[in-house]
């Protein structure tokens, strides 16, 4: 008889499931967040696309999060970001909803506009948001966690998920994907 391999990406989504769809009903009507940094990205371009590395990454998100029991795609304009979780917004049938971020505004600023935003209209659902290596702590900060860890220039295999409980509380659980980074 052949013995099946351990499968560490299979354990890891099955984790991410249990923890986002039981922790968020336990404390309903909190509201669980995941933010992911968009994956790598060409580098020659203004608006970069994603590499082959970063297409590479979507997949594996992909696979992690489609039971996860997402009911709602934030993303920022840019191609690295909408390309991050298009391939999850396609399989999942939900439209990825564009939160425009210009220079108008701070990073801080922007980041507590969107939070404002999620949280007054997904309360009590679980919503993912692409972001960039300067901005997702900063959400993570406006959403309620006063110490967010840094994103390095260099690291795109971090999935954050944040747990906001009604009464302002919120926790932080902070995984990997995909091919180690950074």
């Amino acid at each position: 008889m052949r013995r099946k391999g351990f499968n560490l990406q299979w354990l890891l989504s099955a984790l991410l499931t249990v923890f986002v769809t039981g922790y968020s009903q336990s404390i309903a009507p909190g509201t669980t967040i995941i933010v992911v940094r968009h994956a790598e990205k060409d580098t020659a371009q203004i608006d970069p696309e994603l590499s082959p590395e970063g297409y590479e990454r979507v997949k594996e998100l992909t696979s992690m999060l489609a039971s996860a029991d997402i009911a709602a795609i934030y993303s920022t304009q840019f191609k690295r970001t909408m390309n991050t979780v298009k391939l999850l917004s396609e399989k999942l049938g939900i439209s990825i909803t564009i939160v425009p971020h210009d220079r108008s505004r701070t990073v801080k600023e922007y980041s507590e506009g969107l939070t404002k935003k999620i949280l007054g209209e997904q309360t009590g659902k679980t919503v993912l948001i692409s972001s960039h290596n300067n901005v997702a702590p900063e959400i993570i900060r406006a959403l309620g966690i006063p110490d967010p860890p840094t994103i390095d220039d260099s690291t795109y295999d971090d999935l954050f998920v944040v747990s906001k409980q009604s009464n302002s509380t919120a926790s932080l659980l902070r995984l990997k994907y995909g091919k180690k980074s950074g």
